[in-house]
């Protein structure tokens, strides 16, 4: 059998960032971090400065839009990311957070709010 070679972290992948549509390196969030999308992406959330962030989720989401926000720095237990949504909410809260380190979330739009997957 072939070796398939070493496994790359999801945060070396080439990835969209949050604020734009542009390829490249992993987004380094500083706060704030404003989703903006019509796809699907993956968010690394990789801080250079240690502080909790927000990750705003887009307002008018097309149903089934989704999301992978992962604290690829390793640092939510003490930095928290909380993920806010501009459209209805998530699993029936205003928010939620991710306080674990390395934690990995998944969400969708299912035309009323975001659901945890």
């Amino acid at each position: 059998m072939r070796d398939a070679g070493p496994q790359r972290h999801p945060c070396h992948r080439t990835r969209r960032r949050a604020t734009g549509g542009e390829r490249g390196a992993p987004y380094r969030s500083r706060r704030q971090v404003t989703v903006s999308a019509t796809t699907g992406y993956f968010i690394c959330v990789n801080k250079t400065t240690p502080a909790a962030t927000t990750v705003n989720l887009p307002p008018s989401p097309a149903t089934g839009l989704t999301f992978v926000i992962k604290d690829c720095a390793g640092v939510a237990a003490t930095y928290n990311n909380t993920l806010t949504p501009a459209a209805g909410n998530i699993d029936g809260a205003s928010t939620y957070v991710q306080n674990i380190n390395h934690q990995s979330t998944t969400v969708s739009y299912d035309g009323t709010q975001w659901e945890l997957n």
